[in-house]
């Protein structure tokens, strides 16, 4: 479900831009340069202006479903087009008449699950250097799960991020592991480090507080309690899905809602190294004990998972989990604890990083038939007993 967190967040950027409901304060002069429009009902995905708040610790007002996200796009599909990769834009001309391909998608999500977005969190109110991080929590009642999602490196304040070569042990990981723990202190800024004066909470505190909002919740009759948390995420959000996963295992007040049956699990794409030797020790601690799981996808011949340790060979950086390596010829390979070899191509890895690229070849038939359908017919209980021994 995380796909519908991320069709959400290119929709609502276009709708914040341009909507004459979210741009009120400009001149006629500044809303024809900008080329604002009336869309209808753009209250079906922004929640700014709604009276009451299903929970209280999260910055949406009310639920988004993807049945709210197909009516409002059938209603405005003039004012969307799809690009030549088939990413949604805005058309100025509102004359589209073409169904688009977030209709086809989000209308399967819709048929096929039975889920809510609940939180959806962007600070990126400006541009370069002040764009802060983007995550989505979502609620799937069918798989009775809790996802969140991040985004992936987006702009030049987290590719600054992604090359900080120095570490640090923040307090909320040094609560459980002492100092035994060094993560990439980039990575660990963008959850643990206070953003502003204005908000004193750190995104780690305000996804926890969104967790424990849900998890004890029953509104509505809905029971969350032993719903099982995943935490996804591409590049950059991967390294954060990671670490969360990481710190949520060990961390004293997330055990404390968590359903202790069922382990935290993270399904990175294309993630960097995140943590030394402590971290990754810690981690498979937390593993043999039931706590956490990792599927860390990587892709044959992109240079991210491997930057933090060609940047910085002297730290020891090491990758936890089971890898699931992907090429673009052959079956998938997998292994435990291991950065698999193979050569990081830089003059690639645009093409290779990016998450169509990774589904693609996760996804790819060869006489109508899936090559990765061993792998993909697993549960993530029976990947890790046959990988991992666990």
């Amino acid at each position: 479900m995380s796909s519908l967190v991320y069709h959400y967040a290119e929709l609502r950027r276009i709708v914040l831009a341009h909507s004459e409901n979210f741009n009120e304060d400009l001149t006629p002069r500044q809303k024809k340069k900008k080329n604002i429009v009336k869309f209808d009902n753009p209250d079906l995905i922004i929640t700014k202006k709604a009276a009451k708040r299903s929970y209280a610790s999260t910055n949406l007002k009310h639920e988004i479903t993807a049945d709210a996200v197909l009516e409002f796009v059938e209603k405005n599909r003039r004012y969307f087009t799809d690009d030549k990769k088939g990413e949604l834009t805005f058309n100025k001309k509102g004359d589209n008449k073409e169904v688009l391909e977030i209709e086809k998608r989000v209308k399967i999500l819709g048929q096929k699950f039975d889920a809510d977005i609940i939180e959806f969190d962007d600070d990126r109110g400006q541009k370069g250097l002040t764009s802060e991080l983007l995550y989505g929590i979502v609620v799937n009642r069918t798989d009775k799960r809790i996802t969140v999602a991040f985004r992936g490196s987006d702009n030049l304040k987290d590719w600054l991020q992604n090359f900080q070569i120095f570490d640090k042990t923040p307090a909320e990981i040094k609560e459980f592991a002492g100092n035994e723990v060094d993560v990439h202190a980039g990575f660990s800024n963008y959850l643990f480090k206070q953003r502003s004066r204005r908000d004193q909470n750190t995104k780690y505190e305000q996804i926890m507080d969104v967790l424990e909002d849900v998890y004890q919740n029953d509104a509505k009759g809905r029971d969350y309690s032993g719903y099982e948390l995943y935490i996804t995420g591409h590049s950059l959000g991967g390294a954060l899905t990671q670490l969360l996963a990481f710190t949520l295992s060990g961390s004293k007040k997330a055990q404390a809602f968590l359903p202790s049956a069922k382990p935290v699990t993270a399904m990175s794409f294309a993630s960097p190294h995140c943590g030394t030797k402590g971290y990754a020790r810690k981690f498979n601690e937390f593993e043999k004990e039931g706590k956490l799981r990792h599927i860390r996808v990587t892709n044959d011949g992109d240079v991210v998972p491997h930057l933090v340790h060609i940047t910085a060979p002297l730290k020891r950086y090491k990758q936890p989990g089971v890898n699931v390596h992907l090429h673009s010829k052959k079956k998938a390979t997998i292994a435990y604890n291991k950065v698999q070899k193979y050569f990081p191509n830089p003059i690639t890895v645009i093409k290779t990083h990016g998450p169509p690229s990774h589904r693609s070849r996760l996804m790819r038939e060869e006489d109508g038939d899936l090559v990765n359908k061993d792998i993909l017919s697993k549960s993530v209980d029976e990947i890790y007993s046959e990988y991992a021994g666990m």
